[in-house]
């Protein structure tokens, strides 16, 4: 092998490598009857979103990774069609979409992880 075959076979090599090292960032979504949640974009911010018109206000429940014990919640009461964050902190790892029902047990998603 020459000198300029081996140098290639070793940078293909190194890139293999890293590219095996590295973990792409993987989004936590749940959704429910009216409720949407992501971490798309935003692996240290939550966005809870109101789907639907039926007068439920939604929230997100969460867990970050440096608080991984301490349950969130991200309300959004601005109505259909409207989304709203949470501030950035660490990553959150569990997600879990909830649509508030009054006087009733709460609709909610699976927890998300």
């Amino acid at each position: 092998m020459t000198t300029t075959g081996m140098k290639r076979a070793a940078a293909a090599v190194v890139a293999v490598a890293a590219f095996a090292g590295a973990s792409p960032a993987m989004a936590l979504t749940a959704t429910t009857s009216g409720v949407y949640i992501t971490t798309k974009g935003h692996p240290k911010k939550l966005k809870v979103k109101d789907t639907r018109p039926d007068g439920n206000v939604v929230k997100g429940q969460y867990y970050r990774k440096a608080t991984p014990h301490d349950q969130r919640t991200k309300w959004n009461k601005r109505g259909p069609g409207k989304s709203t964050w949470t501030k950035s902190g660490s990553k959150i790892v569990k997600i879990k979409a909830c649509k508030y029902v009054n006087w009733g047990p709460d609709v909610c998603s699976g927890w998300k992880k």
